[in-house]
């Protein structure tokens, strides 16, 4: 079984660098934190991620924009 220490991860920035500025002329990427937990997502609401860390919250967006074919 591979070691899983051994894989490569994406770094927070890496991931903001990988989302888009905006996903269409109205709706802006912002992320913040908010009672320990951090939230992205695209302004007016698209969708608000949720997740322990920033990079989490950003990995998330990240696939349910490619799932949703917004990228």
């Amino acid at each position: 079984m591979p070691n899983p220490s051994k894989y490569a991860a994406y770094t927070s920035g890496e991931l903001g660098e990988m989302l888009p500025a905006k996903v269409s002329l109205s709706y802006f990427a912002e992320h913040k934190k908010i009672d320990g937990k951090w939230s992205c997502g695209y302004s007016p609401l698209v969708r608000m991620i949720i997740g322990d860390t920033e990079v989490e919250a950003r990995g998330k967006l990240l696939i349910y924009l490619k799932e949703q074919g917004l990228i």
